[in-house]
């Protein structure tokens, strides 16, 4: 190649990949968009999802996930919220008695308590509000660390009956709970005694959005886990 032809080349820019357009919503790539499969519902408790910068960048991230179906639910972004504006606000709202899911020596197991003792849990005329950290166990735990507005909280946590079925995230063991699986057992434990139906099972919606996803991105994984043995078997040839 001439030396003229060998700069003209180089000068010439590569071409570049086609950019994915992402949903504004679910912040899903369009062909991996879930949006469709929400229809959002009342569960009586007011949720707010903190979330950890890093989740935010995840394929499956189930906080969104979980505030785009539940109403009245809020998402604050960030991973230190001592005099966070929105959360100080929310915890000092005389309308809403604040909790914050989390494990902990004095934290209250509401799946060993009975309906009168749960509906104890919220004074009457008070709505029930339950803060939820996004992120893995270590962020989490880092959060609510460094954040003392939630530390003074009062924790509810519970014991998951079955695995989680996060197929695709390895979590610590077997009965750790993803955000949107924990928010789901949550209603389940506290829904009757704030007002909710859990026989009508809107909440499993949560988990519908949520298994179809998951399932979605096992059967990719498959696929390409197939496409690659394929390609070693023609190269061995």
């Amino acid at each position: 190649m001439k030396l003229a032809q060998y700069l003209a080349k180089k000068k010439k820019p590569s071409p570049q990949p086609p950019r994915r357009v992402q949903c504004s919503r679910c912040l899903q790539p369009k062909s991996w968009c879930y949006c469709a499969d929400i229809d959002s519902f009342d569960c009586g408790i007011s949720f707010v999802i903190l979330l950890h910068p890093l989740e935010r960048r995840r394929r499956i991230a189930t906080g969104r996930m979980s505030h785009l179906l539940l109403k009245n639910s809020q998402m604050i972004q960030g991973y230190k919220y001592s005099g966070d504006e929105k959360v100080d606000a929310l915890i000092r709202d005389p309308k809403y008695h604040c909790v914050i899911l989390c494990i902990g020596d004095k934290a209250i197991h509401i799946d060993r308590l009975s309906q009168e003792e749960k509906k104890k849990i919220c004074p009457e005329g008070k709505k029930l509000l339950v803060f939820v950290v996004d992120g893995t166990w270590s962020t989490a735990s880092k959060t609510i660390r460094l954040s003392d507005n939630l530390k003074e909280l009062p924790r509810i946590c519970f014991s998951p009956d079955k695995p989680s079925n996060f197929r695709v995230r390895q979590q610590p063991n077997k009965r750790c709970y993803s955000t949107i699986e924990a928010i789901h057992q949550t209603i389940e434990l506290l829904g009757p005694s704030q007002g909710f139906d859990t026989q009508n099972r809107m909440h499993d919606r949560l988990l519908n959005v949520f298994d179809g996803f998951v399932t979605k991105q096992v059967n990719l994984m498959r696929g390409l886990k197939e496409q690659n043995a394929l390609q070693r078997r023609k190269v061995r040839r």
